[in-house]
């Protein structure tokens, strides 16, 4: 294929080898921080949901590795790409309203305890400009894996899951009009504005 097919054709491949291997070396480190994980829910008595889920499935993160490079086959910028992808491994744990801020504090401290370092934390809560009501953590394992750690109430679990869910997979495809975009946009802010924000939320920077 090298010396028959053109060097496009061979950068396409050895490109596509780099981004799968890379996904399947990150899924080899997945059983040990999610039996760590676990344990810390069980220690804490915070509860996790979507462990079905906690791995991206490697045709999404194909996708989302082209997009975010422009479809690159430059070698340095796939590399560059993939480590800035976080979620291939994600976690969620669920508190109500009342407790969310203490069971992320508990949470948060058995990660340090265990020497998870602390990547980003994104809380949304608060942010009017953010259909996206919940707390987003990024951080790295002792071995040196990324990955995302959420924090949400039920009720944002499930919206997020459900029709929200729904109604950003029509907005982001390529085929939705500015118009519908925008419908779209205010369908979603008008269904994360009825969510309770958790009691002391805003102590989490």
């Amino acid at each position: 294929m090298k010396y028959n097919n053109g060097d496009k054709k061979w950068e396409s491949v050895q490109a596509l080898y780099r981004k799968t291997n890379s996904y399947n070396q990150i899924i080899l480190k997945e059983p040990g921080i999610t039996a760590d994980l676990i344990k810390i829910s069980k220690d804490t008595g915070v509860v996790m949901v979507g462990l079905d889920r906690r791995l991206k499935e490697k045709d999404s993160f194909l996708r989302k590795v082209n997009t975010d490079s422009d479809h690159s086959l430059d070698s340095q910028i796939i590399k560059d790409t993939i480590n800035l992808t976080n979620d291939v491994i994600r976690y969620t744990y669920q508190s109500s309203p009342f407790t969310l801020l203490e069971s992320y504090k508990s949470v948060y401290k058995q990660m340090s305890n265990k020497g998870y370092k602390t990547v980003k934390v994104k809380n949304t809560w608060l942010d009017k400009r953010s259909v996206y009501k919940g707390v987003n953590c990024v951080f790295e394992s002792p071995e040196g894996q990324r990955f995302e750690v959420q924090f949400h109430t039920p009720e944002s679990f499930n919206l997020k899951n459900g029709e929200m869910h729904k109604l950003y997979e029509e907005s982001r495809k390529d085929t939705t009009s500015p118009a519908r975009r925008a419908e779209l946009n205010i369908k979603m802010f008008e269904l994360s504005s009825q969510l309770e924000i958790p009691a002391y939320i805003d102590q989490v920077k």
